[in-house]
């Protein structure tokens, strides 16, 4: 028969050892199952540069486009905004997109 005494502080450093242990059993489990797991690789960038890269962009969407009717233009986005520009892009921005990098550039 055994019998164990434990003082308050002998029951703290065996509390905090079971923590340590969990917590190395609970790591290695992690990452294990982090390694086993496969990521998607994000798509570049599509850049729209052409007439033709917009019908493909809409054909992606599943939407039937006449390329005839099609026209692509470059645009100099101004480098200081006036109200009428501020505003519109706030409209660019309500659809998740901004203008504000491109100041002073030809897109």
């Amino acid at each position: 028969m055994f019998v164990v005494t434990l003082s308050k502080t002998s029951l703290k450093k065996l509390g905090a050892g079971a923590a340590c242990c969990a917590l190395v059993v609970f790591s290695a489990m992690l990452g294990r199952f982090i390694s086993t797991r496969t990521v998607a690789v994000a798509a570049p960038v599509n850049r729209i540069e052409s007439a033709q890269d917009i019908q493909t962009w809409f054909t992606g969407y599943g939407l039937e486009v006449d390329g005839a009717s099609i026209t692509a233009d470059k645009v100099k986005i101004p480098r200081r905004w006036d109200d009428s520009f501020s505003a519109f892009n706030g409209v660019v921005q309500q659809s998740g997109m901004d203008l504000a990098r491109y100041k002073g550039k030809t897109v």
